[in-house]
Formats: C-alpha cells, sequence, structure tokens
C-alpha cells in the first residue's frame, strides 16, 4: 500500500505560519490544524527566507555552512 504526502496550498501554509506567529506557539497551532511542529517551522523558515530575499537581505546558502554550525567565513 503505497502513502501519499499530504500537499497544502501557498494560502494554507501562509495563513498558519500567520497565526503560529500572533499565537506564538507552534505545537499548539500546528495541533489545531493537524500537521506536524516540524512542518509548520519549515513553512515558517521559508517564509523568513523569502522575505530576507524579498528585501535585498541576502542569507547564507547551504554550501556556506559547515556540519558544525559555523559559516565558512568564521572558521
Amino acid at each position: 500500500m503505497k502513502i501519499s504526502r499530504r500537499q497544502y496550498d501557498e494560502e494554507f501554509k501562509r495563513m498558519a505560519v500567520e497565526l503560529s506567529l500572533v499565537k506564538g506557539s507552534l505545537k499548539i497551532i500546528a495541533e489545531e490544524i493537524g500537521i506536524t511542529p516540524q512542518i509548520l517551522t519549515r513553512w515558517r523558515r521559508e517564509r523568513l527566507l523569502t522575505q530576507a530575499n524579498a528585501s535585498g537581505r541576502v542569507g547564507i546558502s547551504q554550501e556556506q555552512q559547515t556540519p558544525n554550525g559555523f559559516t565558512e567565513y568564521e572558521r
């Protein structure tokens, strides 16, 4: 039996992120809307990165990060 992944539209994701920012609790909001806190955390992180890129702030890419959490510039 193949288990399919649930897909959420962008509007649902946006509303979930907004709600979590207003109420402040990832775990409670995630439980209320029927997703895991990990998914909501990922959506929040993606939103922050999108906003940072849209405002002209340049983030650190995955390739620039090392496994110990430092950037290649901090080594």
